[in-house]
């Protein structure tokens, strides 16, 4: 095809009218190429930069004017008559990178650097940044050699930025994750090399990196296992999971390794994650050792084991003592035996502890049974989860307490027949702890003190119930007993909530702890207002006694002197009836002697002085 430009014109004569036609023609074929040529690359250079958010952009530099394609407002949400000078752009930049920008451009402008290259953010209509890569140059300069315009390019790079700061991230997550995860990772080049390691890795090889890149996996391998993990390991490239043995400074170390292939900027390497159970196959080998051991434990133990499934509560397995203590002799007769008893020890309660040691964690408890004989009988059971042969199990360990309960309910007797005893005795304990400034009183101190049962007072509060005058002594024998640990036994009178006066004896003795040092005082008080009262009682009965004794002795002596008189003179007369009225005489003295003796030895006389101590027997 040819393109030509014709061009032609009207031939007139003198009178003006058209005679002929005249033209020209010229061949332009090769301009018209090169226009459509021009114009197709401007299409294929407008969809290349649309496609890669180019836009270009021109700047005089003595006016400051701006002209650009219209993608560069575009792209930033804007109209493009919003933007006439470059202040307009460089208002928008972000605060932290406006600085580098400018400087960029007068770097460039003042001919210390070769063009203008520079990378920022730079603010959109609806407020968000997006950054941008803009490259430029000078085409023109004035005469002077000034810039006079500066043209360029600038890039939409936000979705590079992104992509960046995403792989920056992984990459630092990918480090984070290898460096500080609790398993040993190790890689390894094609050659069977070490090329890089975790700190759990060299820890576990206890080594440094450098000197671990120095060595083979075969390096580290046993000399005896050797041809067993060169066979274990092939194919070398290859996923696999292995448990491998590795020669530690003379120790034998395994590792569960997880071993993965993976393309690493064009190479292979291998990528072993390994769990370090060189103490669980230790511990397996102690376990197969021992399980003979365990067996024989289990059959002999002296405490009754039974094991039961963890869902329906069946009994799986029991030891000797087990099935003993229902008065059984093997495990199948104690899985036909009916041992419940009603709730709360009853089949579904014992289920539901089953349950819960398998859901909730080791549960413990007093448990009543009952023996083939029929014979009740107590147990302390601890209930736990094990795994045997691979399967969750219950396990119950149970000790006979019958005894303990028994002991347990006597020793409740005997604490309600002391709670009674106090009453009866108007007697009970208190403690005094000084570091609370507190006094713990039994219900029946309470009482004693006309207060309600359970009332505790204060050190202080507990002193002023005592009378005024016995507050001191007190304080003094406390003191004693809480810093010199010197007891003391007490009779005082207190005054009581309701304001009545009554004695009681107090004793009290320290308290000391691991160190010997004396934390708190215990003792007991007891009302003795009876005792006191009866004591007065018999002071004054006692005075009476002596009293009458006394008036008796001189009752005795006026009888006695005149008959001693009357028996001198009938003595010295020797009348006819002398004999007769000694004899008379001799008869009032033996009453008089009769009558002395029987006051002093009558039962009431000889009782009231035994009891009070005046004669013994």
């Amino acid at each position: 095809m040819v393109y030509i430009q014709l061009s032609s014109s009207l031939v007139r004569d003198v009178t003006g009218s058209p005679v002929a036609m005249m033209g020209s023609f010229i061949d332009i074929t090769e301009e018209k190429t090169a226009r459509l040529e021009l114009e197709i690359n401007h299409y294929r250079l407008e969809g290349a930069m649309e496609m890669g958010e180019l836009a270009w952009w021109e700047m005089d530099c003595e006016s400051g004017a701006v002209s650009f394609s219209e993608r560069k407002a575009l792209m930033l949400g804007y109209k493009p008559e919003d933007f006439t000078h470059y202040t307009d752009f460089t208002t928008l930049l972000h605060p932290d990178d406006y600085e580098s920008a400018m400087q960029a451009m007068r770097d460039h402008l003042e001919g210390r650097k070769p063009r203008y290259d520079v990378e920022y953010r730079i603010r959109t209509a609806d407020g968000d940044y997006l950054w941008f890569r803009d490259v430029g140059g000078i085409p023109e300069r004035n005469p002077d050699g000034t810039p006079l315009k500066v043209v360029g390019l600038v890039a939409n790079i936000t979705r590079r930025k992104h992509d960046e700061a995403q792989l920056r991230e992984s990459e630092e997550l990918y480090r984070t994750l290898f460096e500080d995860a609790l398993n040993p990772i190790l890689v390894v080049s094609e050659d069977g090399y070490y090329t890089d390691a975790n700190e759990a890795a060299l820890a576990f090889l206890e080594c440094s990196r450098d000197e671990l890149i120095t060595k083979s996996v075969w390096d580290t391998t046993p000399p005896d296992q050797l041809a067993r993990q060169k066979q274990e390991h092939s194919p070398f490239i290859a996923t696999r999971t292995v448990e491998t043995e590795y020669l530690v400074h003379g120790t034998i170390k395994t590792l569960l390794l997880n071993v993965v292939p993976l393309e690493v900027q064009g190479k292979t390497v291998l990528y072993g994650i390994g769990q370090d159970i060189t103490d669980r196959k230790m511990a397996e080998k102690a376990l197969r050792e021992s399980e003979e051991r365990f067996k024989t434990l289990f059959m002999e133990s002296p405490v009754s084991i039974i094991i039961h499934d963890r869902d329906s509560g069946e009994i799986i397995d029991a030891n000797t003592k087990a099935c003993s203590s229902y008065g059984l002799s093997s495990v199948e007769e104690l899985k036909a035996h009916d041992f419940w008893v009603e709730s709360p020890h009853s089949f579904e309660d014992a289920l539901n502890y089953i349950r819960k040691a398998a859901t909730e964690g080791p549960q413990e408890f007093e448990w009543v049974n009952r023996s083939v004989g029929g014979d009740i009988f107590w147990e302390y059971v601890r209930l736990m989860k094990v795994v045997i042969g691979g399967v969750e199990r219950i396990l119950a360990v149970a000790i006979d307490i019958t005894k303990r309960k028994q002991a347990e309910e006597e020793l409740r007797k005997n604490e309600e027949l002391l709670r009674t005893a106090g009453e009866v005795a108007l007697f009970g304990g208190w403690e005094v702890l000084p570091d609370e400034n507190r006094v713990i009183w039994s219900d029946e101190v309470a009482r004693i003190h006309d207060e309600e049962p359970g009332y505790s007072p204060s050190t202080e509060e507990a002193i002023s119930y005592y009378a005024p005058e016995w507050r001191e002594r007190v304080r003094e024998v406390f003191s004693a007993c809480i810093t010199d640990g010197t007891p003391f036994d007490e009779e005082m009178e207190i005054i009581t909530k309701s304001g009545r006066r009554k004695w009681v004896r107090t004793i009290g003795e320290a308290v000391r702890d691991a160190s010997g040092e004396n934390r708190w005082i215990r003792g007991a008080i007891q009302d003795i207002t009876t005792k006191k009262e009866a004591e007065e009682a018999w002071k004054k009965a006692y005075a009476r006694l002596e009293d009458n004794m006394y008036r008796f002795s001189l009752l005795n002596d006026e009888i006695r002197n005149p008959l001693a008189v009357i028996m001198g003179l009938v003595d010295l007369e020797q009348g006819e009836y002398t004999d007769q009225i000694i004899k008379e005489i001799q008869k009032i003295d033996r009453i008089i002697t009769l009558l002395d003796q029987g006051m002093l030895e009558s039962d009431a006389t000889r009782a009231f002085m035994k009891r009070y101590g005046q004669i013994d027997g």
